[in-house]
């Protein structure tokens, strides 16, 4: 079956007039806009709507979730539409072209129910309507709910598999409009809908009462964090005693989820590289040798599912290596010997008695 490249899809948007503007949402880490209508950050541009491509894995709920936290109506695609379709694979072919066949499969927003015969695209549960199924076809029936891929090994035609496993995804959010103020200052126009937050059970207890973060610790999402750049370089067991002892209950930072990991890389990814993190330390060490990695306060074993490439390095398994994010590698993780001097991140939890004796 032969798709074209690319469709080039021309829209013209007359507005008469403008709803209410609101302010700029805090909830939306590296949001910056343009007067007018552009892609929120991280995302491209393509026909008419805004797509980003992430490079981490994640099951099909978190990545979900992810999207809504990257942009005010951010959703895993949807191709509720033969020209959505086309767009996503003029997106993808035109992005990687004659390596896209290399491409790891990508969830989408279409979901099947265990208890539903056909697949429907979530956000607004729309059945879908056309297929665009690989020669092996759906997944039959099983236990197992399952979601849709994009599979570009085949000619990014579609696959399914159980949503509890974890592949690379693409989130769609329409264009933002905005409007610029005379002071320079920019807000939405249109009123975000509130993320549904994916609540740690160590944290969520004492969440409510959190405002402010102590200084100079910076919040992000649920949490607080203090990034120590080239200029406060340190081994692991310096990074991790300098953490403790800045602020009452301070660790190097633990990633309890994806969204957590994915809310801190994303922040370093906007700050920048080289200038600036080099390849921090997080809070995770191989305790024993040949044996997986841990968290150090929580004791909990780390599931990282995205590494570097060619980490961790099979010669060092009989060490006892900790982890770090790598700088040129998107912040994937990577590993180092303890003694390694680099720079780090610290993490507090959020605690309202803590931060009422450090304000």
């Amino acid at each position: 079956m032969f798709y074209p490249r690319a469709m080039i899809v021309v829209a013209c948007i007359w507005l008469t007039e403008f709803p209410p503007v609101i302010s700029f949402p805090s909830g939306f880490p590296n949001a910056s806009f343009l007067p007018g209508k552009s892609c929120p950050n991280e995302f491209h541009r393509f026909g008419n709507s805004c797509y980003y491509l992430s490079t981490l894995k994640a099951p099909w709920d978190t990545a979900q979730e992810i999207c809504k936290l990257l942009a005010p109506e951010g959703k895993l695609v949807e191709m509720n539409e033969k020209t959505t379709m086309y767009l996503v694979m003029g997106y993808l072919l035109g992005r990687f072209g004659e390596t896209s066949s290399t491409i790891e499969p990508i969830w989408t927003g279409g979901i099947r129910n265990a208890d539903s015969a056909g697949f429907q695209w979530a956000s607004e549960e729309k059945e879908v309507t056309f297929m665009n199924w690989g020669e092996t076809g759906p997944k039959n029936q099983t236990d197992e709910i399952q979601g849709i891929l994009i599979d570009c090994e085949n000619g990014c035609t579609w696959a399914t598999d159980d949503i509890r496993k974890s592949y690379t995804f693409m989130c769609q959010s329409p264009m933002i409009l905005v409007r610029t103020f005379d002071n320079g200052s920019v807000v939405l126009v249109q009123s975000p809908p509130t993320p549904t937050s994916v609540r740690s059970p160590k944290k969520s207890e004492k969440i409510e009462g959190l405002k402010d973060c102590p200084f100079p610790f910076v919040k992000l999402g649920k949490s607080c964090y203090l990034f120590q750049n080239k200029f406060h370089l340190r081994n692991l067991d310096a990074a991790q005693e300098y953490c403790a002892n800045i602020v009452p209950g301070g660790k190097l930072v633990e990633f309890e989820t994806l969204l957590e990991q994915f809310t801190v890389t994303q922040h370093l990814i906007g700050m920048g590289c080289q200038e600036w993190a080099h390849n921090p330390w997080v809070g995770a060490f191989r305790s024993t040798p040949g044996k997986g990695f841990i968290w150090k306060n929580s004791g909990t074993a780390v599931d990282a599912h995205a590494w570097y490439t060619g980490n961790p390095p099979p010669t060092r398994l009989q060490n006892t290596d900790a982890m770090a994010l790598a700088c040129n590698g998107n912040f994937n993780f990577m590993t180092f010997p303890r003694p390694t001097t680099t720079s780090f991140i610290c993490e507090l939890d959020p605690a309202v008695e803590t931060f009422t004796e450090l304000l």
